[in-house]
């Protein structure tokens, strides 16, 4: 083994368990208190293509129930609505609220601009090493 694998797999467990503890406490998102499905939701409704919740569970493989409660939570805080299909009536369709699409906004542009100034510290090799390490999770962890 290299010289930093033991040194980056303990970084990757604290990043991991202090993700994991910010969203147990909701605060993911800043003061809106939101869980990381709730984020998840949002982005994958705002990709344009319309969004149910079968759809999303067949896309995603996550749990229906899981959808389900983040849905109903992102309802009550009127982040977003269901509206019928117009192909077919049975199936309801799910939709950023324009308050929803502005948490989803705020929230990007506050990590991004975090992850910038972050990154503003290193150096051009270090970002693209950055970048391949990241790519390289993506391909291990993505659905075939």
């Amino acid at each position: 083994m290299r010289n930093y694998y033991h040194q980056i797999y303990e970084y990757i467990e604290k990043l991991t368990y202090l993700l994991m503890k910010e969203d147990k406490r909701g605060n993911v998102a800043g003061d809106e208190s939101l869980q990381l499905m709730d984020l998840l939701l949002m982005v994958l409704i705002d990709t344009g293509s319309e969004a149910s919740i079968q759809k999303l569970v067949t896309e995603t493989g996550l749990k229906r129930n899981d959808l389900v409660s983040a849905v109903k939570r992102l309802t009550e805080r009127n982040m977003l609505r269901k509206e019928n299909a117009e192909q077919d009536r049975r199936i309801q369709k799910l939709l950023l609220t324009d308050m929803g699409k502005e948490m989803l906004a705020k929230f990007r542009n506050e990590k991004q601009t975090q992850l910038f100034e972050l990154l503003n510290e290193f150096t051009f090799n270090e970002e693209k090493a950055i970048l391949k390490f990241l790519v390289k999770i993506e391909m291990k962890y993505r659905e075939k």
